[in-house]
């Protein structure tokens, strides 16, 4: 099996290598697809738009590929921001 990954970054590509290599012993094929959203994706819609968008796009043009791949980084707010003591005596963290 080979995966097609939607980036040329190559922290995305570094991480996708790694995870279909250890766990399905498949190549990753490398295709070079724009995100298809804003440089910087803002919130859960538009960041998951960008990945389906780069996946779609790199298997179509990956020809000896059988699963695509896209990987967004994203912006949304938090009701829980902060630093320190706060977060770690949290409950969201117990």
């Amino acid at each position: 099996m080979r995966a097609a990954i939607g980036s040329t970054n190559p922290i995305k590509v570094a991480a996708t290598r790694s995870v279909m290599r250890r766990i399905f012993g498949a190549g990753v094929v490398i295709v070079p697809v724009a995100g298809g959203v804003s440089a910087q994706p803002w919130g859960d819609v538009e960041t998951r738009r960008g990945a389906i968008h780069r996946a779609h796009t790199a298997l179509l043009n990956a020809t000896d590929a059988e699963l695509g791949l896209g990987l967004e980084g994203g912006v949304r707010t938090c009701a829980y921001a902060g630093a320190g003591p706060f977060l770690e005596s949290s409950s969201l963290y117990r």
